[in-house]
């Protein structure tokens, strides 16, 4: 499928020049646009190869890429109507009810965004999951703490036990330390805003003393409130244990910051927000789209705190400017004004001077 190798490669190049992000490799190591098998149900019509050929023009544009008018009638790109799951977890059956129909019906091209929703999606029929697929997170999770520090004992810290995203994470971080040849002790659960019950879940299932040296921790979300005010106090009375955390808060800048903590993991939700759009708009208008269905958006591994323009960007998401300037009439630069009086003194002077003479 040409028209997708091209699209999605100037859409990534644009999206990293104007914000620095980048989607992660996907999970079978490469994007795919084809094979695409077609048998005699699925031939190609004519006006499909004139509009493949001219590039699927976009109205008011009826014009093909040598410049002349286009066979393939342009698409209206105000017609299109996309839609997706956000964090959809709830009942896949209630999912399908509200998606299939549409699908079939208003051909609504429809994505996951769920933290749950690699698996989920794919029983909904939704042609991507556009975010990070937890275990593979987990997997990455554990070879980049055995990058960056030493141990020899790893645990996985659960907030939420029974929550298929953290217990993938945690999988995906058995998984990793089973290849590295790191023991894996325990999946640790702890409450989710009670910091005494944390430190002491922890140290319970640790049952070592001292510094802790050699000890290694993944902490599957850093958003409970328990997770970093407990991390920190732990890290006081045991000062040699390693920890990295998925999710990213100001605190949790901090104790990278501090060295409290080695890493944390980001979804990229810009990213997340950002590529359904392209990817769905050409689906709808080319029926072209990437055959990975898992597009991951992260994990993107945090190692500092952002700069004050990044923060801006990101805040401000990331503006980009437009492609003419807006033009202010009623506005003169300073400049141009002081020019504009002297040229009227010396206009001025010379008047005068005329009238002098006369």
């Amino acid at each position: 499928m040409d028209v997708v190798q091209g699209w999605t490669t100037v859409h990534l190049a644009a999206l990293f020049v104007s914000t620095g992000l980048v989607i992660s490799p996907p999970l079978d190591g490469v994007y795919l646009s084809g094979p695409v098998l077609f048998t005699q149900d699925d031939a190609i019509t004519d006006t499909f190869r004139e509009c493949t050929d001219d590039a699927f023009p976009v109205c008011p544009n009826t014009l093909s890429p040598n410049g002349q008018t286009s066979s393939c009638q342009c698409t209206d790109r105000k017609q299109i109507r996309i839609g997706g799951v956000v964090h959809g977890i709830l009942l896949i059956h209630s999912g399908m009810q509200c998606l299939l129909p549409a699908n079939r019906q208003l051909r609504i091209w429809a994505y996951s965004l769920s933290l749950t929703g690699y698996e989920d999606s794919k029983k909904m029929g939704l042609i991507h999951h556009i975010g990070m697929v937890e275990r593979s997170a987990g997997y990455a999770a554990g070879n980049k703490m055995a990058s960056m520090g030493t141990f020899n004992k790893a645990f996985c810290i659960n907030h939420a036990p029974g929550l298929e995203g953290l217990d993938s994470r945690c999988k995906g971080f058995e998984k990793a330390m089973a290849d590295l040849g790191i023991q894996y002790v325990a999946e640790i659960a702890v409450p989710e805003d009670n910091v005494v019950g944390f430190i002491s879940a922890v140290e319970e299932s640790v049952q070592e003393g001292g510094d802790w040296d050699g000890i290694g921790m993944l902490l599957g979300a850093s958003n409970y409130p328990s997770a970093m005010p407990g991390t920190t106090e732990l890290k006081e009375r045991h000062e040699k244990f390693v920890i990295g955390s998925f999710d990213i808060n100001d605190l949790h800048y901090q104790a990278i910051d501090n060295g409290n903590i080695l890493f944390g993991i980001d979804q990229q939700p810009y990213l997340q927000g950002y590529l359904p759009i392209p990817i769905l708009t050409h689906a709808a208008t080319t029926k072209q789209f990437l055959l990975n269905h898992a597009i991951p958006t992260g994990p993107a591994f945090i190692l500092g705190s952002p700069g004050g323009a990044e923060n801006i960007c990101a805040a401000e998401s990331y503006p980009v400017c437009p492609e003419h300037p807006i033009e202010d009439y009623n506005s003169i630069n300073d400049g141009v004004k002081i020019v504009g009086y002297c040229l009227f003194a010396v206009q001025a002077l010379a008047a005068v001077s005329a009238v002098g003479k006369s």
